[in-house]
């Protein structure tokens, strides 16, 4: 072999190696040669890229790249769906206090959760390897007696299962959220002594 012959057949080794461990090198050199070796004539029959895409191999790892990259866009934008939703189901204080939350950026709060449910209940907030509860308490769904009296049971029956849950009221959220917020990471530093 000459040494042009020599560089190529390394290439196709190289090549092969890559994208075909148990194929033929000389599929990969995107050369073939003249029937006479003497007269050392070669001939570029196809550039070793463009073989290289015609294998069904590489074809179907390609394809196999094209599904995967589409099942991700697929999976962000419904993501970017449940999100959206889950933002346009936040009450204005809940809103408040979790665009508080999210602008901290507190690592006390790592892996808080908005609508969270727990039992037959759902939870305002929640950091569910803590079991710890946020509960954000309106005026207007939360000041009849028959609501306090729910809440309580419902605190009761949360307390029973381990959680531990923290109140706000909505005035304090709508006046201070980032103190709200920063009352959190309090408490949860606090209960992780």
């Amino acid at each position: 072999m000459g040494l042009m012959e020599e560089e190529w057949w390394q290439d196709a080794i190289l090549l092969r190696d890559i994208f075909d461990p148990e194929g033929d090198p000389s599929n990969y050199t995107g050369l073939t040669y003249a029937a006479s070796y003497e007269d050392e004539t070669r001939i570029r029959q196809i550039d070793a890229s463009l073989l290289l895409l015609n294998s069904p191999r590489v074809q179907n790892i390609i394809d196999m790249e094209i599904e995967y990259h589409d099942r991700k866009l697929e999976e962000s934008r419904q993501r970017r769906e449940r999100y959206r939703a889950m933002i346009d189901s936040l009450t204005p204080i809940e809103l408040k206090f979790w665009e508080a939350a999210k602008s901290l950026r507190l690592p006390e709060l790592a892996g808080m959760v908005p609508q969270y449910k727990v039992l037959d209940y759902r939870l305002d907030f929640a950091i569910p390897s803590l079991e710890f509860g946020i509960e954000l308490d309106g005026h207007a769904t939360h000041s009849s007696t028959k609501a306090i009296a729910h809440d309580r049971y419902r605190q009761r029956r949360l307390d029973e299962a381990g959680w531990y849950i923290i109140r706000f009221g909505g005035s304090e959220v709508h006046h201070n959220a980032e103190g709200c917020v920063r009352e959190v990471a309090r408490v949860v530093r606090e209960k992780r002594r």
